[in-house]
C-alpha cells in the first residue's frame, strides 16, 4: 500500500534540519527517531508538510 505523503532521505533531512547525517543516524540507533528503509537499504522518513 502506498503512502499519501512523500519520503525524504537522511541526507535531505540533514540538509533541512542543519544536523549532521551521523547525528541523525545516532538518534536512530538510540531509538529517538525511526526511519524506514527502501529496497536499497536507504533510510527514508515521511515528509510532513
Amino acid at each position: 500500500m502506498h503512502s499519501k505523503h512523500s519520503e525524504i532521505t537522511i541526507g535531505q533531512m540533514a540538509k533541512r534540519t542543519g544536523l549532521a547525517v551521523s547525528a541523525i543516524r545516532f538518534y536512530e540507533t538510540e531509538g529517538l527517531i525511526t526511519a524506514n528503509r527502501n529496497r536499497g537499504g536507504i533510510a527514508v522518513s515521511p515528509e510532513h508538510k
